[in-house]
């Protein structure tokens, strides 16, 4: 998470500083969680809860490549899990 190269990647946070992106404000973000787990959805599950762990730390690992944040881990997992809830809950 802390490696240098990863500084050049799109910056994560929450109050938006020099333009820095987040959650519900940016939607690129909302459309990259979705197209990651969609290109890679190979199952029957109606619900978040039913994904299997090894495919929830696909997606993740996958979002990880994506951006950058310093101190947020637990409040951009929380917002990428509540994309991906809302986002397999309107597929049922």
């Amino acid at each position: 998470m802390s490696a240098p190269e990863r500084r050049n990647m799109p910056l994560l946070h929450p109050q938006r500083p020099n333009g820095t992106l987040w959650f519900g404000i940016d939607d690129c973000i909302r459309k990259n969680v979705v197209s990651t787990y969609q290109s890679n959805f190979w199952g029957p599950w109606w619900t978040y809860r039913m994904v299997p762990d090894e495919k929830k730390v696909a997606w993740w690992t996958s979002f990880l490549q994506q951006y950058y944040w310093d101190k947020h881990h637990s409040q951009v997992r929380f917002q990428w899990e509540q994309i991906l809830k809302s986002s397999i809950r309107d597929l049922a």
